[in-house]
């Protein structure tokens, strides 16, 4: 397996919560969406439970809006 560090620190760093929000949604969001994504693709013929997972998985680690954000390592 391999392992993707993703790095929220400059979204702390921001001034106003519409730069920490845009600096989220492009530093941690999009990135492990995309992680999460090729993970997802490579596995699904590999394991029927997969699309289980990787919902309890989302669920438990979107952060959402402001003042909500969650730090994973994926």
């Amino acid at each position: 397996l391999s392992m993707h560090r993703v790095d929220a620190t400059e979204v702390f760093l921001r001034r106003s919560e519409e730069e920490a929000d845009k600096a989220w949604e492009n530093l941690v969001a999009r990135p492990s969406e995309r992680i999460v994504d090729k993970f997802y693709n490579s596995q699904v013929m590999k394991n029927d439970d997969v699309e289980h997972c990787l919902t309890t998985i989302g669920a438990a680690s979107y952060g959402g809006g402001s003042g909500n954000r969650v730090h994973n390592m994926i």
